[in-house]
């Protein structure tokens, strides 16, 4: 299972590591800004490993995932039509 978090705190340069007493884990994509992101700047950052049943690549399984897949039941693809249905 794959997480997201924002970190909301600053740390000035002491020499020392802030201490994340809470966190056990590993990190894979690590981002620094100078300056605090908004809003809308955070919802635009790109989607790198989209979870499993986003059919539409927003990064998020919601009610239009499965309404693509149901809009594609029984679809048929074959190049030629009269294979369809065997």
């Amino acid at each position: 299972m794959k997480a997201s978090a924002v970190v909301e705190r600053s740390y000035e340069n002491s020499g020392d590591p802030p201490d994340f007493p809470n966190f056990n884990g590993a990190l894979d994509d690590i981002r620094l800004y100078d300056y605090a992101l908004s809003g809308g700047e955070i919802v635009q950052l790109p989607c790198t490993d989209p979870p499993p049943g986003d059919a539409n690549g927003d990064c998020e399984v919601d009610f239009l995932d499965p309404a693509i897949l149901m809009s594609n039941w029984l679809r048929c693809d074959k190049p030629a039509q009269e294979l369809c249905g065997q």
